[in-house]
């Protein structure tokens, strides 16, 4: 009885002591590695060279881009005939002053901005069609060949300001003129009226390449266009000697020019265009014309019908 006793307690002192060195274990603070601190501060020592091997670079390159020997010594300008070469370089010194990032030359030969100063210039010489810029590392030198825009006709704002501008037969308006020629074909509308500028505008950009095929179809009649109107989807022309035509911009123009061919020709027209004040094409297979004079052929609106062909 008393050893089971005195048994009894041990095992239960045996359990108390186990059960305390195990709380005592769970709860005391786990020793740090030694190997995970060093490779932390092995990290941070590398990423702390890479930095200063980055800046170094950084700064090496700098100062390289910087050295005369790979700085453009000469700009050769070609193909201008109106624009001022003088201009085209300073342009382009104007916008290779400034370092790339506040670090690199933009005026090193062997990373020459080509491409951006192509974009820039053109942008501020709207009469420039075309621009090559080509870096020549071993001579020094950058070549600029320009080809510039000519004037197919002058184009003139309606509204306040009363502007005339030079297009191209594109469409595109590239210069300002100080007043509307006498003799070069004018064009009028065809422009969004919320511009203020309209320098670099096109003019009916969807329709102008058949307008001018058709006033060219109108030559080889023997017609010569003075002006062309834009009027939303209608235009009006003005022809030599001063008799205007009226057509639908919906139409193909190619067919108005074979069909008016046919009405001059078969209602002897051609004679009487001194005396002639309009011929209308508006309004598809019938054609309307009116004479100027009680003197000419006809001087109410005569109703003709329109042969296709």
């Amino acid at each position: 009885m008393w050893r089971n006793r005195r048994t009894t307690r041990r095992q239960t002192r045996a359990a108390g002591m186990a059960a305390g060195r195990k709380f005592t274990r769970t709860a005391a603070p786990l020793p740090k590695s030694k190997v995970a601190a060093r490779r932390r501060k092995l990290k941070a020592l590398f990423a702390a060279l890479m930095v200063v091997a980055i800046v170094c670079v950084l700064g090496l390159v700098s100062w390289l881009s910087f050295l005369n020997v790979f700085t453009a010594t000469q700009i050769s300008v070609h193909g201008t005939q109106d624009i001022s070469k003088r201009a085209i370089v300073l342009s382009i010194l104007r916008n290779t002053e400034k370092p790339l990032l506040g670090l690199f030359s933009r005026q090193n030969m062997l990373v020459y901005p080509s491409a951006e100063l192509e974009r820039i210039v053109a942008f501020e010489f709207p009469k420039i069609e075309s621009i090559t810029i080509v870096s020549k590392p071993i001579q020094r030198v950058v070549t600029v060949t320009i080809e510039e825009r000519e004037a197919y006709a002058q184009w003139c704002d309606t509204q306040a300001s009363r502007a005339c501008y030079l297009l191209d037969r594109d469409g595109f308006i590239f210069e300002e003129v100080t007043a509307p020629s006498t003799t070069s074909l004018l064009f009028f509308g065809g422009v969004r009226e919320s511009r203020t500028n309209f320098l670099r505008a096109r003019v009916a950009p969807e329709k102008f390449a058949e307008v001018t095929t058709f006033i060219s179809e109108l030559e080889r009649l023997g017609l010569t266009v003075r002006s062309f109107g834009f009027l939303h989807d209608e235009a009006r022309l003005q022809v030599e000697p001063g008799w205007e035509l009226k057509i639908a911009l919906d139409d193909d123009l190619g067919i108005i020019a074979f069909n008016l061919a046919a009405v001059l020709d078969t209602y002897r027209l051609r004679d009487l265009l001194d005396s002639l004040l309009y011929i209308d094409m508006r309004f598809g297979e019938r054609v309307y014309h009116k004479l100027r004079s009680a003197d000419a052929h006809n001087t109410d609106d005569a109703e003709i019908a329109d042969n296709e062909g």
